[in-house]
């Protein structure tokens, strides 16, 4: 039986504005288990982002936990949920956020700059990712020069480059063409044979057949199957 590594136990959030409050996720409760890949799907507004976003400890939730290593990461002191986040549970937003002074080889071995050494098989290793995605023959190029689509690979690369144990990704394969959704479907896959687990939220039917288990998200409820 594959070791559970991220427990996600009666989840809850709202945000509130001045006239009501929203609830976004009710008690939502399920296990991730190691080398396992699971899509999230649900429709819009149906809380996968948000979800995501409290697995990767970028938010709090109102209640409940998020158990890795038996360790709620939100009890967390800020240090180490950083390094926990850029070497252990690495998150790839729908957002593209990239330094534009960098090329695309820069930009996914920026993590780099946040650690005492550097790998000596850094190199080696940013061009076997960049060969999977796709990007080989765009390693120099600034993101000015690339397309949206690209630059939602390159984001990919560069959380694959971190070697994370679990990843997280929300809509990757939006801005993709068909060839490429089926390059990034190809690599979470690969990656779930490797033992990394892969939590996916996504509109994409290809993408989330795909995967091991697909939960399904309504706010108040997330079923597995």
């Amino acid at each position: 039986m594959a070791e559970i590594v991220l427990k996600i136990k009666e989840i809850s959030k709202s945000y509130r504005s001045r006239s009501r409050t929203v609830e976004v996720l009710d008690r939502i409760s399920f296990c991730a288990e190691e080398g396992r890949s699971y899509a999230i799907a649900g429709e819009s507004g149906s809380g996968k982002s948000t979800l995501l976003s409290i697995l990767a400890g970028l938010q709090k939730p109102d209640g409940g936990s998020v158990l890795y290593k038996e360790k709620d990461i939100h009890s967390l002191k800020d240090a180490e949920l950083a390094v926990l986040r850029r070497h252990d549970i690495v998150y790839v937003s729908q957002f593209q956020d990239v330094i534009p002074e960098l090329n695309l080889a820069e930009n996914v071995r920026i993590a780099d700059c946040f650690d005492d050494r550097v790998a000596e098989d850094a190199q080696e290793r940013t061009e076997r990712i960049l060969a999977r995605l796709g990007l080989s023959d765009l390693k120099e190029e600034l993101p000015e020069n690339l397309s949206g689509g690209e630059i939602r690979r390159l984001t990919i690369a560069r959380a694959l480059y971190a070697s994370p144990k679990i990843l997280l990704l929300d809509e990757p394969t939006n801005d993709l063409d068909r060839v490429n959704r089926r390059i990034v479907t190809d690599t979470l896959r690969e990656l779930s044979g490797q033992g990394i687990t892969v939590l996916a939220a996504t509109h994409d039917a290809e993408l989330a057949s795909a995967a091991d288990e697909i939960i399904y998200m309504d706010r108040s409820l997330s079923e597995s199957r």
